[in-house]
C-alpha cells in the first residue's frame, strides 16, 4: 500500500517538475524576448537621435542657403540699380548718335556729289592704267627675249668652254684608235687602212627583252642620237639584232670607281665643284627639252663618267640619259638605287624633273663625304659637309616637298657663283 502511495507521489513529484522545467523555458524565452525588445528600443533611440541630429544639420544647410539667397539677392538689386543707370546712360547716347546720323547723312550726300565727280577721273584712270599694262607686258616680253637670248649665249658659252678643256668634238685620242696593217686604198697624198676604234659597248639582259621593248628601244636611240650636249655620254649607235648592243664614247672611270678607289684621299673641293657643275649643266639640258622635258630617273655616281682633263681636273659626263624612259619599262616602281630615289619615285604619276634634283642631292652628300649616303646615314654625313654653300645646295635638293626643291638651272646658277 505504501508504495502504491508512493509511487503515486512520484508520479505526481515528476509532472510537477515538468511543469516547473516548463515555466522555466517559458521564463526563459521571456527574458530573450525582453532583451530583445531592450535592445531595439536602444536602436530605435540611437536612431531617432540621428535623425534628429541629420535633421538639425539640414536645417543649418537650409538656413545657410537662405543667408546665400539674401545676399545674391541684395547683389541683383546693386545689379538692376546698375543696370538701369547704363541705360540712361545709353538713351543719352541715343540721342548723341541720332544727331551723329543726322551729320551723317549730310555729309554722305555730300560725298556722293564728289563721286560723281570723280567717276569721271576714275574711267580716264582706267584707260591710262590699261594703256600702262599694255606697256609693261610689252617691256617684260623684251626682257624675256633678252634672258633667253642671255640664257642661250651662256650656254653656247658654257659648251665651248667644255670643248675646249676636252678638244674638238671630233679628235680622237691615241690610245682610243688601232690601226691595222690591212690597206683598202692608196691614194696621192695618203693611204686608206682598216682602223679599229675604242669605245663602249653596252649589251643588254637579252631575258629582259620583248618585241615591245625592241619598239620603245628603237624609238629612244632615235632621241638619243638627237641630244648633243658636252656634259653628256657622246652616243655613237646601237646594234637591234641578236644581242641588243649601244655603242657610246669611251670613258676611263666612273664616279664611283673614283670615290670607292682611295678612301683617304676624298676629292678635293676644286673638284666637288667641277665635276658637280658639269652634271648639273647636263640636267638642265635634258630638263629644258620642249615639248617634254627628260627625266634621268637613274642619276648616281655609277652613271657619272670621268674623263682627265688637260688642267688636272676631271671632265664629267652623265651616262643613259638617251635610255632613261626604255629602262623605266625594264625596272619596278622605283627607278634607279634606291639610295638614289626620291621619295615620290614609288608613283608614276608624281614623277617629275625634281626627282633628278634629289637624286643630285645625294650625289653631292657623296662626293663630299666620299661615303654612300643611305637613308639612315644620310643626315648624320651631312653634318661633316663643312662648305655651307655645298651643305645647303645638298639641304634644298633633299626636300621631301619635290615642289620646294630648286630646279636644275637654279641649281647650275649656285654652283657657278660657288666656282
Amino acid at each position: 500500500m505504501k508504495e502504491t502511495e508512493l509511487s503515486k507521489v512520484q508520479e505526481q513529484l515528476r509532472d510537477k517538475e515538468e511543469k516547473l522545467t516548463t515555466v522555466l523555458g517559458a521564463l526563459t524565452r521571456a527574458a530573450t524576448t525582453i532583451r530583445r525588445g531592450q535592445e531595439q528600443i536602444q536602436d530605435m533611440m540611437q536612431h531617432e537621435t540621428e535623425v534628429v541630429q541629420a535633421k538639425d544639420r539640414e536645417l543649418a544647410q537650409t538656413q545657410r542657403q537662405l543667408r546665400q539667397k539674401e545676399e545674391e539677392l541684395l547683389r541683383k538689386a546693386e545689379e538692376l540699380q546698375r543696370a538701369e543707370e547704363g541705360i540712361k546712360k545709353e538713351q543719352h547716347q541715343m540721342h548723341e548718335m541720332r544727331q551723329r546720323e543726322f551729320e551723317l547723312v549730310q555729309s554722305w550726300d555730300r560725298a556722293q556729289q564728289q563721286m560723281t565727280q570723280m567717276t569721271a577721273v576714275e574711267e580716264r584712270m582706267k584707260v591710262e592704267l590699261q594703256q600702262a599694262h599694255a606697256q609693261v607686258n610689252e617691256l617684260q616680253q623684251r626682257v624675256d627675249e633678252i634672258e633667253k637670248t642671255k640664257y642661250d649665249k651662256r650656254l653656247v658659252q658654257e659648251q665651248a668652254t667644255a670643248a675646249e678643256r676636252r678638244g674638238p668634238s671630233w679628235e680622237v685620242k691615241e690610245d682610243e684608235l688601232e690601226v691595222t696593217d690591212e690597206t683598202l686604198g692608196c691614194g696621192g697624198w695618203a693611204l686608206v687602212k682598216v682602223a679599229k676604234l675604242k669605245v663602249a659597248a653596252k649589251c643588254l639582259h637579252n631575258q629582259l627583252i620583248y618585241d615591245y621593248h625592241r619598239d620603245s628601244f628603237r624609238r629612244e636611240m632615235d632621241m638619243a642620237a638627237r641630244l648633243c650636249h658636252p656634259n653628256l655620254l657622246r652616243f655613237l649607235g646601237a646594234k637591234l639584232e641578236g644581242d641588243m648592243t649601244i655603242l657610246t664614247e669611251f670613258m676611263p672611270i666612273s664616279l664611283r670607281a673614283l670615290i670607292n678607289g682611295d678612301p683617304q684621299q676624298p676629292l678635293s673641293l676644286q673638284h666637288i665643284l667641277s665635276i658637280t657643275l658639269d652634271v648639273a649643266r647636263a640636267l638642265n639640258y635634258l630638263h629644258s627639252m620642249t615639248p617634254d622635258p627628260i627625266i634621268h630617273r637613274d642619276l648616281s655616281s655609277a652613271n657619272v663618267l670621268l674623263q682627265p682633263s688637260s688642267n688636272g681636273g676631271w671632265l664629267a659626263k652623265v651616262a643613259d640619259y638617251g635610255t632613261a624612259n626604255f629602262q623605266s619599262l625594264l625596272k619596278t616602281q622605283n627607278p634607279g638605287s634606291p639610295v638614289y630615289n626620291a621619295p615620290e619615285s614609288h608613283d608614276p604619276a608624281a614623277q617629275t624633273p625634281k626627282m633628278d634634283i634629289y637624286s643630285f642631292g645625294v650625289l653631292l652628300v657623296e662626293m663630299y663625304t666620299g661615303h654612300l649616303p643611305t637613308v639612315e646615314c644620310r643626315a648624320e654625313l651631312m653634318k661633316s659637309m663643312y662648305h655651307p654653300g655645298l651643305m645647303n645646295l645638298a639641304r634644298q635638293c633633299l626636300n621631301e616637298d619635290k615642289d620646294r626643291r630648286p630646279t636644275a638651272a637654279q641649281v647650275l646658277e649656285l654652283l657657278q657663283d660657288m666656282h
